[in-house]
């Protein structure tokens, strides 16, 4: 809930019924006094939150995420009606298909959870997804995810940046969780928790090797892991996240959890097994799902008393779960994004294309080792945008790219790519993407001043909080 001047609470409804997207779509605000008394103003209103910058950009290419990933649960669900098999909504889908019915506006994640024993059966199926699906477990790809499957659309691109360098289908998709026992006693949790941590770590090692250090782990740690991940081997550790995931109470266990999850070892969402029994049918979007037993309980416990409450956020960076496309494979993506400077072709030249600030920043940090000979300004989010951007700012803060040659897109358009290896310095992924493919070059990398930039909602936003970091936006008094 909202607080006005007044610290009343205010519920702000769309004219759809949706969670608000902008003021200007505002029907009409409840004002909720201390008594429970309700006026109720008639809209539209000038809300201050109109000035502020509106956090779901790409709202159209999260719908049609939404449909592939609704897509997916589809195929999911008939395939284990055919074969007897239970899965439960959890986490936002379970949100969502008790506070709006489907799924949440602005949302682009489905998660549902199956019994081990129902999950165990699911893992055999994976010759039942053909054509553009691909049930993606730990034995049939390289990509690690701690224990817990998907299931892709590999017609398409939701790439994540932890994975640029490691060889795995990175197609839209949906997370499934396995539900295993855990232990009463707090010694042999706390155990259990230990195992999983330290086998999560040597697959982290395994698979992403190739960064310099990796979450929570410190260099020399990390190194270790690596180590022992090479010694060890993938299979060997795979069975080992496996037995740590099934260990717990055999019998009469009133314990269960999803374990997957990175933690560090301290924690897991646990709950009472009683919740995961016959199920609550319960409609999401055009399908109806099971929702665990009391699950009113699990909603409250995870998201607090008030998990009804529509959130108001705005002026607020979204993390994805992947840079999208909804009409691309994921590997047309992927070779430009891998980005090893090992791997530049030794017989071209380096160009630099993009937004000024960025190409600015590959100079400062990568010009001495890996020179390039010119620079295309292409920019891909609208400075004039930004609020209280200094321009002058702008200028002194990218003069390093006086030292090197100046050339327009038309020059880019007729250079010659035998020749020459751009660097595309980007805010905007997909417009950069976009770009290159308009010019017809193929071989390219992404320069990743942030690499998880790629996942962010609303690249405006980035530019923003960069020229913050900078200092180059006038604060308001």
């Amino acid at each position: 809930m909202f607080l006005n001047e007044k610290n009343q609470k205010i519920r702000i409804v769309l004219s759809d019924g949706s969670a608000w997207e902008s003021a200007k779509s505002i029907e009409r605000i409840e004002y909720i006094t201390d008594d429970d008394a309700q006026s109720v103003q008639k809209g539209p209103f000038e809300y201050v939150l109109i000035k502020a910058y509106k956090a779901d950009a790409d709202k159209d290419i999260i719908r049609r995420v939404v449909e592939i990933e609704l897509d997916l649960l589809r195929k999911l669900g008939t395939v284990c009606e055919e074969h007897g098999l239970r899965f439960y909504m959890i986490y936002g889908t379970l949100l969502g298909a008790v506070r709006h019915g489907g799924v949440i506006p602005g949302d682009d994640d489905i998660d549902v959870a199956l019994l081990r024993e129902d999950y165990d059966k699911l893992i055999q199926l994976t010759d039942e997804f053909q054509g553009k699906y691909f049930l993606q477990t730990p034995d049939n790809d390289e990509a690690f995810f701690g224990g817990y499957i998907k299931l892709r659309n590999r017609e398409t691109t939701a790439v994540h940046e932890q994975n640029r360098w490691a060889s795995c289908v990175e197609g839209i998709g949906i997370d499934i969780f396995p539900i295993d026992k855990g232990y009463e006693n707090p010694i042999k949790e706390k155990i259990k928790l230990a195992k999983i941590c330290f086998y999560q770590r040597l697959m982290y090692a395994c698979i992403y090797g190739e960064a310099r250090n990796y979450k929570d782990m410190p260099l020399l740690i990390w190194k270790a892991y690596k180590y022992l991940g090479k010694v060890l081997g993938k299979d060997r550790i795979v069975r080992g996240l496996d037995r740590a995931l099934r260990s717990g109470d055999v019998l009469n266990s009133s314990k269960s959890g999803i374990y997957t999850h990175y933690t560090m070892g301290k924690r897991a969402y646990t709950f009472s097994s009683e919740n995961f029994g016959s199920g609550t049918s319960m409609m999401y979007e055009d399908m109806s799902l099971l929702a665990p037993d009391n699950y009113k309980e699990l909603l409250r416990l995870r998201y607090g008393k008030n998990y009804m409450n529509l959130p108001l956020q705005e002026n607020v960076v979204k993390m994805r779960h992947g840079l999208y496309d909804v009409e691309r494979s994921y590997l047309e993506y992927k070779k430009h994004i891998t980005s090893f400077f090992s791997w530049l072709p030794k017989d071209k030249t380096i160009i630099l294309v993009g937004d000024r600030m960025l190409c600015a920043e590959y100079v400062k940090q990568r010009m001495s080792k890996y020179p390039a000979k010119y620079w295309v300004e292409a920019a891909t989010v609208s400075y004039g945008s930004i609020e209280g951007l200094e321009i002058k700012k702008v200028l002194e803060d990218s003069n390093v790219l006086d030292s090197i040659e100046s050339k327009t897109f038309d020059d880019l358009k007729k250079a010659d790519y035998n020749e020459v290896f751009p660097f595309v310095c980007v805010f905007d992924y997909r417009r950069g993407f976009e770009m290159m493919k308009t010019i017809g070059c193929e071989d390219y990398f992404f320069y990743h001043y942030s690499a998880e930039w790629m996942r962010i909602s609303d690249p405006l936003l980035v530019a923003k909080q960069y020229m913050q970091y900078k200092g180059m936006i006038q604060e308001e008094e």
